[in-house]
């Protein structure tokens, strides 16, 4: 070893220097061919072995030669450096825990040299016994959590030394190269994780900012029953909404409920008691005043859409239809509520009438009108888990939970993900399934900067927030048959509306447990009060809808803070009004190698879970294809696309210029500014 000074090896060639003495004594072709010379012409030497041996090595040497001239000056020949001091160095060795390259570590490890060993597998030999000190790494220190390299050790003292020097070696590690990576692990990500990997594309990451798998499919630990055990709430999506006839479609959702025996109760919406600020009143006749006018609506939201005529708001559909409450009506306010906020998070004044309607169909009509409320203690993502553990074993290396995605950069030759801990990510294609609360609040980064029509859609969609407040008292004094309890604010709409029992048979009896829910306005008047505020506001409210009970105060009390979550600004997307598919379908086009699912990407179903599940779909079979070089076929209308989805640079209005004249009333100019500023 005492030669290896004299060795410089370039671009990580090495060769022993044993090796190189053998070589250089055959190299040489004159030698060689001389002796051949003279046993040709001497008979007397000339023995068919020798003669046999001395061609082979001629041939062997002159080979040599001619390799030596042709490589000489290129990248990878060998010089001598009699400078060159490797006790001075760090040796960097990959799959070092043991046979040759344990060997190997050893040996150097005793001659005093500074090794650096990376490996999937636990160390077999203890070298802190001959070297002066070592340091066993935890994975994530190097590759963070990739668990490619599980064990990083390095001797001879100086740690911090070593990681200065061997920092941008690390670097490179953390350059991880994928054909395929997801950004999010809910439902989406998965289910095109799962379809590229039926493509038999196997290659691919998936980034979670959370430390679970299930995105907005998010439940947590509540209360406690008789033996000190917590329940588990969902805060997230609670229902499988529109599950399927026998005969008919089914929700995939509902599919894979049974599938993982999925815990979960029908959803009795005529079960429903009405309230007002002095208790029981019943004002349930307007829930049919609201359904006729609904059915109207419903109706002509199909003729706009298949006439192509101009989209209204859905107030204005409904009020076209007969529903017109008045604002100081609380009890119609209410039951407009139940009947269009409950599902959209926004008002109808804030939705549009023909795909607010054509949504719901989709769902209602497509599969059927029946909800199903999960209730499972394992939480409703058990779902998403049952999904990911068909494609991805146990600690698979290809989910990196707890990553934060900061920036994607993009190109025509693929996209490479920058990530908060400082790693990086490149693929051939990434696939953001980030909610549209992410993209709307910046969260993260493009480079170059996503293009004008791009950035449109993302900001003309809106970002609904969802908000269950939850209470477990130590008595169900509330009608424990109850499915729904409708609150008449007398002077706001939306005032925590909407209570649910989850003590009724059926759902998790004896659990005490009661939950309002809020949305938008009052869903971020809660999110910026602390929760002894908001506790208050609903005891208060309670109080008034049971003035016969002595309510105490709540045992448990908890609320999620949607707009306010770095990983979902949000719940759900809602469709606004006046806004064509051609702008929602570039909300879900891709922007070159960039390419974006979720609910919010669903024409047919944002908003839903399975709206997420059928985009994360979508999205791996036309990625897969783009992969393999093929098309997607689509027997439901039977189409065939290959390539990138499409998208609409320039979107037009619907009043052309010469209309803006004193026929239309438009008798001003706008185009004059008489202002001096």
């Amino acid at each position: 070893m005492s030669e290896l000074h004299r060795l410089l090896p370039r671009e990580g060639l090495y060769m022993d220097p044993d090796s190189d003495t053998h070589r250089k004594s055959i190299r040489h072709p004159i030698p060689n061919l001389i002796l051949l010379g003279l046993f040709q012409l001497n008979s007397s030497l000339r023995s068919v072995n020798f003669l046999k041996i001395t061609t082979y090595t001629t041939i062997l040497s002159v080979t040599l030669w001619l390799n030596d001239l042709l490589s000489k000056g290129s990248r990878n020949n060998w010089t001598t450096d009699p400078t060159w001091d490797w006790k001075r160095e760090i040796v960097v060795v990959t799959g070092g825990s043991g046979g040759i390259g344990g060997s190997i570590i050893q040996k150097l490890a005793r001659d005093g040299w500074r090794v650096v060993v990376l490996d999937i597998m636990p160390l077999k030999y203890h070298v802190g016994k001959i070297v002066h000190s070592t340091l066993l790494l935890p994975a994530e220190t190097w590759w963070d959590g990739l668990n490619v390299v599980n064990h990083v050790l390095l001797t001879g003292g100086e740690e911090e030394i070593f990681r200065d020097h061997i920092g941008q070696f690390v670097d490179v590690l953390k350059r991880r190269t994928s054909v395929e990576l997801q950004t999010g692990a809910g439902m989406a990500g998965i289910k095109a994780a799962q379809t590229l990997s039926n493509a038999s594309i196997h290659d691919f990451v998936i980034l979670e900012y959370r430390d679970t798998i299930g995105g907005r499919a998010w439940h947590t630990d509540f209360g406690k029953d008789e033996n000190g055990n917590p329940y588990v709430v969902e805060l997230g999506a609670n229902w499988i909404q529109g599950i399927g006839t026998a005969d008919g479609p089914q929700n995939p959702i509902w599919t894979l409920a049974k599938e993982f025996n999925l815990k979960n109760t029908f959803s009795d919406y005529d079960n429903v008691s009405t309230y007002n600020e002095h208790g029981y009143s019943d004002y349930s006749h307007l829930f049919d005043a609201y359904d006729a006018a609904d059915g109207i609506a419903n109706a002509a939201a199909g003729t706009i859409l298949l006439e192509n005529l101009l989209d209204q708001t859905a107030q204005t559909g409904l009020a076209l239809a007969g529903w017109k409450p008045k604002k100081t009506d609380m009890e119609a306010q209410a039951v407009e509520w139940w009947s269009w906020d409950f599902e959209d998070a926004y008002s109808p004044l804030e939705s549009s009438l023909v795909f607010g309607y054509a949504g719901s169909n989709m769902t209602w009509n497509g599969f059927s009108d029946e909800d199903n409320f999960v209730w499972d203690q394992r939480g409703y993502n058990a779902i998403i888990k049952g999904m990911a553990s068909k494609f991805l074993k146990a600690n698979d290396p290809r989910l990196r939970l707890n990553t934060q995605v900061t920036n994607i950069t993009y190109s025509d030759e693929g996209v490479t993900v920058y990530n908060s801990d400082g790693t990086c990510v490149q693929a051939q294609y990434a696939l953001c399934t980030f909610s549209l609360g992410v993209l709307q609040n910046d969260a993260v980064t493009f480079t170059p900067e996503l293009p004008y029509w791009k950035q449109t859609a993302i900001e003309k969609f809106t970002m609904g927030t969802y908000t269950k407040i939850f209470l477990q008292f130590n008595e169900t004094f509330w009608p424990s048959n109850t499915q729904y309890f409708l609150y008449a604010d007398p002077k706001l709409r939306g005032w925590y509306p909407i209570w649910q029992s989850l003590s009724t048979p059926g759902f998790l009896p004896g659990s005490n447990i009661l939950f309002v829910t809020v949305t938008n306005q009052f869903s971020y008047h809660v999110e910026n009060q602390s929760d002894e505020e908001t506790k208050a506001e609903v005891m208060a409210v309670l109080r008034k809808m049971f003035p016969d009970k002595d309510i105490p105060e709540p045992t448990a009390f908890m609320y999620p803070r949607w707009s306010t979550e770095p990983w979902s600004y949000g719940s759900y997307s809602n469709w606004p009004a006046s806004t064509s598919l051609e702008e929602h379908q570039n909300l879900r086009a891709n922007t070159g190698r960039v390419w974006f699912a979720g609910e919010h990407t669903s024409p047919s179903y944002f908003g839903f879970l399975h709206g997420a599940y059928f985009e994360g779909l979508d999205a791996g079979r036309q990625i897969a294809a783009l992969l393999q070089g093929r098309c997607v076929y689509y027997n439901s209308t039977m189409e065939r696309l290959c390539g990138p989805r499409r998208h609409y640079e320039t979107l037009h209005g619907t009043t052309p210029l010469a209309d803006y004249s004193a026929v239309n009333g438009w008798t001003a100019n706008s185009f004059y500014d008489y202002n001096d500023d």
